[in-house]
């Protein structure tokens, strides 16, 4: 009788045990893909990561759906310019958020012909650098169609 009472005690004791454990397993949250400020050239991209199995998963306040091995995979569109995406992992009314940023360029526009313009925030290099003999030097601009440009070095 002893011994099965103090088994019974035992196992409830590992069980109340196990419960306060996950009850207090914090959520964990990793982004693989993208990199956090990335510049992403498309209208879309895939993010991919992990959390807990059990944790309910929300992007941008979407729910996401976990795999039985905690990998999550969700397709988020992207607007032209900064991107803040908002991840939510909650296990046990416990939450990790991680915020990532990406930055989708502007489209450039076409310039008509006439009048002639070149668009100022288009140069590069925008600023004095030094460079060292044998060094290639990147020029770029966007500018109105059917002209020639040149620079110099002075």
């Amino acid at each position: 009788m002893k011994k099965n009472l103090f088994l019974a005690i035992t196992v409830f004791i590992i069980l109340l045990l196990g419960k306060i454990a996950l009850a207090s397993e914090k959520p964990k949250l990793q982004v693989i893909y993208p990199e956090q400020n990335q510049e992403i050239q498309a209208n879309s991209i895939f993010f991919v990561g992990n959390t807990n199995p059990d944790a309910k998963l929300f992007i941008n306040n979407k729910p996401v759906k976990v795999y039985p091995n905690g990998v999550f995979v969700e397709v988020i569109n992207l607007k032209e310019g900064k991107n803040l995406v908002k991840l939510t992992s909650i296990l046990m009314n416990t939450k990790k958020e991680l915020v990532y940023t990406l930055k989708r360029p502007q489209k450039p526009f076409s310039l008509s012909e006439k009048p002639l313009r070149i668009i100022e925030s288009s140069i590069y290099p925008n600023q004095d650098i030094l460079y060292k003999t044998g060094d290639t030097i990147q020029v770029r601009f966007q500018g109105s169609p059917g002209y020639n440009a040149s620079f110099y070095i002075g």
